[in-house]
């Protein structure tokens, strides 16, 4: 009775709760006789404590049973609200249509394996591979460099052309996945450092994934792969890990490369447009024909920058180090917001290189934990407005507080690429707990075979196709030209003092 009457003291005054009536009918039921008066052969108090006690305890499963929880699950996210039919409900994306009983499970749209996708690109399957030998699944790590001209992203996406399909396919025709899994990423383990957007390039894109492989070595496994590639992305390395591995969560450290063409830095360029005679109103989207940016190349591809620019654009690169927000710098964040602050290891430019066609760029490197949306590109552009005096330091500092609303232009998407990826924190987990596998460090691995393929490739085919794509588009020189006739740096960069 008193435990009863613990659980409902805060009832309003005059109020009856389940306990308070359950424990006047045990009282009547044990106690009393038919006619009301207490009989002591039917029972003692000692027997009616013990039987509200039982009652009580009943009474608080049902109740907790009624009145659920939220509860996490097992990785610390809170459950999601299901239908009667067992349904995942998203309040945004409407309810998921639950699959039937014996019906065949459809392979991801933006693969391959989908019929639609086989169509659309001309894709065909062989049909004379051997029967399937099921082979021990091992967990790896695939070093990828690829060009992104001819596709709308890495990741997998319907009816787009994407480099994770044409990888799954190589893999599919290379006999490292079997026909059951081929079009179900999910099933084979699959997961990326990052993803890169439609025309970026990457030296070191790394994947994670389970295949096939048995005991055969990594070196045979890149080959099968490559033999089964477009040109335009190759396999530069293959690594046993551990089979907890993630390519993404697993990642340090990620280095990107942003190449400059020192014109950027012309003096005096906007006396050179109206000797050009291009006007100041032109379309922001295409303000510059065809002939009138090879006018403007032939005048610009000669300059050299000056020992002060660089010397400028290194002290303003060096602004962007340590942690800041950078609200600014991505689209649609509001100042405040909590993933707005990033953490910038070094950003350096490096020494200037003459390219085949008489232009001079210069390579800067940056290097963070994780970046936001065209955050790279928009650091890029401040930092060039500053060596172009259209914005100072101040300005920088002031576009990195955390209060201030700046709006920052944009760097062309074709300087950029994604250089190298570093997993130090899995290689010192790695070391304590397996010894079967390799550690993923090829930052330190100079000279080595996998290195010198890596160079080659970042020289020879991606950085050479950034300097073809701009002699073919200038799409810095339309950018350069944006920026000095279209884009108001003075009200953009204007500071509440």
């Amino acid at each position: 009775a008193a435990s009863c009457k613990g659980l409902s003291r805060h009832r309003p005054k005059g109020t009856f709760t389940r306990l308070d009536i359950m424990e006047n009918i045990i009282k009547s039921s044990i106690m009393s006789d038919s006619k009301g008066n207490i009989d002591p052969e039917k029972g003692s108090i000692n027997d009616t404590h013990a039987s509200i006690a039982a009652m009580n305890s009943v009474s608080r499963v049902e109740c907790h049973q009624k009145k659920k929880r939220k509860k996490r699950n097992p990785y610390g996210n809170w459950k999601k609200k299901r239908s009667e039919a067992g349904e995942k409900i998203d309040p945004n994306k409407g309810t998921r249509r639950k699959q039937e009983p014996g019906e065949l499970k459809l392979p991801h749209t933006g693969s391959y394996a989908d019929q639609n996708m086989q169509e659309l690109f001309q894709v065909s399957l062989p049909d004379n591979l051997p029967d399937e030998i099921k082979v021990t699944k091992r967990k790896v790590a695939l070093l990828i460099a690829y060009l992104g001209t001819n596709y709308s992203g890495f990741q997998i996406n319907e009816k787009q052309r994407t480099i994770q399909a044409e990888i799954e396919l190589a893999l599919y025709k290379a006999r490292l996945l079997q026909k059951s899994n081929f079009g179900f990423p999910h099933k084979y383990s699959w997961s990326t450092s990052g993803r890169t957007d439609k025309g970026v390039h990457a030296c070191a894109q790394v994947c994670s994934t389970k295949l096939e492989i048995g005991e055969i070595t990594g070196d045979e496994v890149r080959e099968r792969i490559n033999l089964e590639l477009p040109k335009d992305i190759v396999v530069l390395d293959v690594k046993r890990t551990t089979r907890n591995f993630c390519a993404k969560t697993g990642r340090s450290r990620v280095r990107y490369q942003y190449m400059i063409p020192s014109y950027i830095f012309f003096p005096d360029v906007e006396k050179m447009f109206e000797e050009s005679g291009i006007g100041s109103n032109r379309c922001p989207r295409d303000p510059l024909a065809d002939n009138e940016v090879k006018t403007l190349r032939a005048k610009l591809k000669n300059y050299r920058v000056s020992p002060e620019q660089f010397e400028s654009l290194q002290c303003a690169l060096k602004q962007y180090q340590g942690t800041h927000t950078y609200h600014n710098f991505t689209r649609r964040m509001e100042p405040g917001d909590k993933t707005a602050p990033r953490y910038i290891i070094e950003f350096i430019a490096k020494k200037p290189v003459i390219r085949k066609d008489g232009t001079e760029w210069i390579p800067t490197l940056v290097l963070g934990q994780a970046f936001l949306l065209n955050q790279i590109r928009k650091m890029i552009a401040l930092a060039c407005d500053v060596v172009g005096e259209r914005a100072t330091l101040d300005t920088m500092k002031y576009a990195l507080s955390k209060e201030a609303k700046v709006r920052v232009p944009i760097a062309p998407a074709e300087g950029l690429f994604l250089d190298m990826s570093v997993y130090d924190g899995y290689n010192e987990r790695k070391n304590r707990t397996s010894d079967l596998a390799e550690d993923l460090d090829w930052i330190n691995q100079e000279g080595s075979q996998v290195m010198q393929n890596w160079e080659t490739f970042k020289e020879s085919v991606v950085q050479q196709k950034i300097v073809d794509q701009e002699t073919e588009e200038g799409n810095f020189i339309k950018y350069l030209y944006t920026q000095i006739n279209i884009f108001d740096s003075e009200a953009a960069y204007k500071t509440n003092d």
